[in-house]
């Protein structure tokens, strides 16, 4: 009987850390003109600046629209940490909270100016203030421990 309570527990407590301890969420860096832009000069060296600030995090996953500014920003991420970076549809926010929120360890997501405020909104359960059009450098990071989220901007 001991036995069974005991696997019940270590399953239990598995669930409940089933979780990501970090998810940060930030838009692209500054961009050009154009239908599905590149990254300025400034944004290419705001995406390095990223990079550095979030590679001691340990990042384990790592998500991106496909548009080539948001690739682009965290490309340089990409690169030093050797991930892979996983596409997702803007369009379809709530599944995608759905499933980050299934995943473990610390998770990076680059958006939009609409869609990165809406996703920390429901991804941390909080109210988010929308960004501004010339908004960059925000970086949302919300933190989970005990199954309690905080949200904090770097």
């Amino acid at each position: 009987m001991l036995k069974i309570i005991m696997l019940i527990l270590l399953c239990c407590s598995g669930l409940a850390q089933a979780i990501p301890t970090d998810i940060f969420l930030l838009r692209h860096s500054e961009k050009l003109s154009g239908k599905d832009p590149q990254l300025s000069p400034q944004g290419q060296q705001r995406s390095l600046e990223v990079a550095k600030l979030l590679a001691p995090y340990q990042p384990t996953l790592l998500l991106s629209t496909d548009y080539q500014r948001t690739q682009q920003t965290i490309a340089p991420l990409a690169q030093q940490l050797k991930l892979k970076v996983t596409s997702y549809d803007p369009r379809k926010l709530t599944e995608l909270a759905d499933w980050i929120q299934r995943q473990t360890g610390v998770v990076v997501i680059v958006g939009h100016s609409n869609t990165t405020p809406q996703l920390t909104q429901l991804l941390s359960g909080l109210s988010v203030a929308p960004m501004a059009e010339h908004q960059y450098g925000t970086i949302y990071r919300i933190t989970t421990t005990n199954q309690t989220s905080t949200l904090t901007t770097l």
